[in-house]
């Protein structure tokens, strides 16, 4: 897995994370942090995260870097095309 599609996965789990705390922890009182504030914070970085990886995505597309090294299958074949038992 490259890592602009792990910083996608990622941002959409914080991001999810944060909403859930928006929504559903208005009514919770803590003495330091508002977690409905926590929330907004988390979705903002959630949301950054996730354009950051789309981006790194899309970099790495247009550059042909592949998310993982190929195997070499051209390594037991010869250069006309047929491949060469001996080897």
């Amino acid at each position: 897995m490259s890592r602009g599609t792990k910083n996608v996965l990622e941002g959409v789990a914080v991001f999810a994370v944060g909403l859930c705390l928006k929504l559903l922890t208005g009514d919770v009182d803590i003495p330091v942090l508002t977690l409905t504030k926590v929330g907004v914070v988390l979705m903002v970085v959630g949301a950054v995260t996730l354009v950051t990886g789309a981006v790194q995505t899309v970099h790495e597309a247009r550059a042909g870097t592949p998310s993982r090294p190929a195997a070499d299958s051209t390594a037991d074949s010869r250069p006309d095309g047929s491949s060469d038992p001996a080897a």
